[in-house]
């Protein structure tokens, strides 16, 4: 039961140094005139994930009860982070520089 409270808690500490990472970074490297596209881009998935997410975990505790959700749920959030481990995000140091960030030099 304790795991249970402390996991949303560390979850919410956590969540605020992510964003502030992610956002940074990306406004970092992407050029201007695709920083709109490529935020919404990434709303829609990530947004996107949490109904295909509850519905999947509603037929696993239907199909197999909820200790089975809890044990998915479990592997499914430490197993976000495997493509990190070869990623080359986990190496960054610094943040990179882009080569141009006017608008002419960007594919439209």
């Amino acid at each position: 039961m304790p795991i249970v409270i402390a996991a949303p808690f560390i979850g919410g500490l956590a969540v605020p140094s992510y964003d502030v990472n992610q956002f940074s970074l990306r406004q970092a490297i992407i050029p201007d005139a695709l920083l709109g596209r490529v935020n919404a881009s990434s709303r829609v998935i990530i947004r996107g994930a949490v109904p295909i997410g509850a519905l999947l975990g509603g037929l696993i505790g239907e199909l197999f009860g909820l200790r089975a959700v809890m044990i998915f749920a479990a592997f499914g959030s430490f197993s976000s982070l495997i493509w990190l481990w070869g990623s080359p995000v986990a190496a960054l140091q610094s943040v990179p520089e882009i080569m141009s960030r006017e608008p002419s030099a960007v594919i439209r």
